[in-house]
């Protein structure tokens, strides 16, 4: 559903950050099998709608330190960000460093530690905003952040 939406919308940006939740163990055979290729196609995808469209690729946040249950622990945060940089070097796209502009702030987490509340949304976004405008995708005059939650928890984050 996200999917279609996002294409639908034909956006000029684009910034893809998976990883979190691939790191969760009850995932792990399925991160084995399909994340790197998923991904892969994923970019693909939207590098296909136009040759007038940059897209970025999100170093996830750690998963380690948040409150994933189970016998088995999460998966180092090191070989899912190994697999994402492998695989923007693969498809050619720029890599965004959330991973490091988030690793240890835990307060910008809400309580599962996994994912962000609107103040580390907000990081998130403004950390995307300086590389997009590093990139010349963005313009200097785009400023204002915006965060909002959709349907279902997810969270749509980005510049207006």
């Amino acid at each position: 559903m996200q999917f279609k939406r996002a294409t639908a919308f034909k956006p000029n940006i684009v910034s893809i950050m998976l990883g979190n939740n691939d790191s969760n163990p009850c995932n792990r055979l399925q991160v084995r099998k399909d994340f790197t290729r998923d991904y892969s196609e994923l970019a693909r995808h939207f590098q296909n709608l136009s040759a007038h469209r940059c897209i970025f690729i999100c170093l996830s946040p750690s998963l380690e330190g948040g409150t994933v249950k189970g016998p088995r622990p999460a998966i180092p945060t090191h070989r899912v960000i190994q697999r994402i940089v492998s695989i923007a070097h693969c498809v050619r796209l720029t890599c965004i460093n959330i991973f490091h502009a988030l690793a240890g702030r835990w307060k910008l987490f809400i309580r599962n530690r996994i994912h962000a509340n609107a103040q580390g949304q907000a990081t998130m976004a403004e950390v995307c905003y300086h590389a997009q405008l590093e990139a010349g995708a963005v313009h200097p005059s785009t400023r204002s952040v915006r965060a909002a939650t959709l349907a279902g928890g997810q969270s749509l984050w980005g510049l207006n």
